[in-house]
């Protein structure tokens, strides 16, 4: 395994695909965070975590070659995509135009209707 990780050619694929499966899953642990679902981010967060810790490690054994570190840089952008394209399509009928009205005499914010009927 090691003899991958340390190709020129393939090291930096490795990084790259294994950066974007970290960066995907903790943008979806933190949505499910987000959502309240502890169990689902913790075991989210779990493997996010071994990704991170194979794709950083490798990254910085062979910081000597600008594939390695492309590879984790492109990973990192790519996985930021990937994860905000994923998190759009879980998040699907979920209000995304909810408005908050902060008024000083109330001890709480409250509801505001939105401006346009059909998007009730």
């Amino acid at each position: 395994m090691e003899a991958i990780f340390a190709s020129a050619v393939l090291g930096p694929i490795v990084i790259f695909f294994a950066r974007i499966v970290d960066v995907s899953l903790d943008t979806l642990r933190v949505l499910f965070a987000f959502r309240g679902r502890r169990v689902v981010s913790g075991v989210l967060g779990f493997f996010q975590a071994l990704v991170f810790i194979v794709a950083v490690g490798t990254a910085i054994k062979h910081l000597d070659s600008i594939g390695h570190v492309l590879g984790y840089a492109l990973g990192f952008a790519a996985g930021t995509i990937i994860g905000i394209t994923i998190e759009h399509a879980l998040a699907y009928g979920l209000p995304s135009d909810l408005r908050v009205r902060v008024d000083p005499r109330l001890s709480r914010p409250r509801r505001i209707p939105h401006p346009h009927p059909h998007h009730a």
